[in-house]
Protein backbone atom coordinates (compact mmCIF):
# COMPACT_ATOMS: atom_id res chain seq x y z
CA UNK A 1 0.00 0.00 0.00
CA UNK A 2 1.36 3.36 -0.99
CA UNK A 3 -0.60 5.62 1.34
CA UNK A 4 -2.99 5.30 4.29
CA UNK A 5 -3.96 2.70 6.85
CA UNK A 6 -5.98 -0.39 6.01
CA UNK A 7 -7.51 -3.21 8.06
CA UNK A 8 -7.56 -6.54 6.22
CA UNK A 9 -9.98 -9.28 7.34
CA UNK A 10 -9.92 -12.96 6.42
CA UNK A 11 -13.08 -14.90 7.35
CA UNK A 12 -12.97 -18.69 7.02
CA UNK A 13 -15.97 -20.93 6.16
CA UNK A 14 -16.69 -21.43 9.89
CA UNK A 15 -16.95 -17.66 10.44
CA UNK A 16 -13.60 -17.36 12.25
CA UNK A 17 -12.13 -13.93 11.56
CA UNK A 18 -8.47 -12.98 11.42
CA UNK A 19 -7.39 -9.39 10.81
CA UNK A 20 -4.34 -7.17 10.72
CA UNK A 21 -3.73 -3.47 10.14
CA UNK A 22 -1.41 -2.45 7.30
CA UNK A 23 0.29 0.95 7.20
CA UNK A 24 2.02 2.69 4.29
CA UNK A 25 5.03 0.63 3.25
CA UNK A 26 4.35 -2.07 5.89
CA UNK A 27 2.63 -5.06 4.26
CA UNK A 28 0.82 -7.73 6.26
CA UNK A 29 0.26 -11.45 5.72
CA UNK A 30 -2.87 -13.32 6.79
CA UNK A 31 -3.38 -17.09 6.72
CA UNK A 32 -6.33 -19.34 7.39
CA UNK A 33 -7.51 -22.87 6.82
CA UNK A 34 -10.43 -23.76 4.61
CA UNK A 35 -10.35 -27.54 4.46
CA UNK A 36 -12.56 -28.90 1.66
CA UNK A 37 -13.85 -25.35 1.02
CA UNK A 38 -10.78 -23.60 -0.34
CA UNK A 39 -12.92 -21.15 -2.31
CA UNK A 40 -15.31 -20.29 0.54
CA UNK A 41 -13.32 -17.80 2.58
CA UNK A 42 -13.90 -14.05 2.37
CA UNK A 43 -11.40 -11.19 2.33
CA UNK A 44 -12.44 -7.66 3.34
CA UNK A 45 -10.55 -4.37 3.21
CA UNK A 46 -11.43 -1.40 5.44
CA UNK A 47 -9.72 1.96 5.01
CA UNK A 48 -8.98 3.55 8.39
CA UNK A 49 -8.41 7.28 8.97
CA UNK A 50 -9.42 8.36 5.45
CA UNK A 51 -8.51 6.79 2.12
CA UNK A 52 -6.03 4.00 1.41
CA UNK A 53 -4.28 4.29 -1.95
CA UNK A 54 -2.10 1.97 -3.98
CA UNK A 55 -3.53 -1.20 -2.40
CA UNK A 56 -2.33 -4.49 -3.92
CA UNK A 57 -3.02 -8.03 -2.77
CA UNK A 58 -2.30 -11.64 -3.67
CA UNK A 59 -4.29 -14.72 -2.66
CA UNK A 60 -2.40 -18.02 -2.66
CA UNK A 61 -3.83 -21.49 -2.15
CA UNK A 62 -1.80 -24.32 -0.67
CA UNK A 63 -3.11 -27.79 -1.40
CA UNK A 64 -2.17 -30.70 0.85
Amino acid sequence: MEEGTLRVYLVDPDGVETSQVAHSGQPVTLAGEAEAYYDSFRVYFEALDGDAQGVAYVIDYTYP
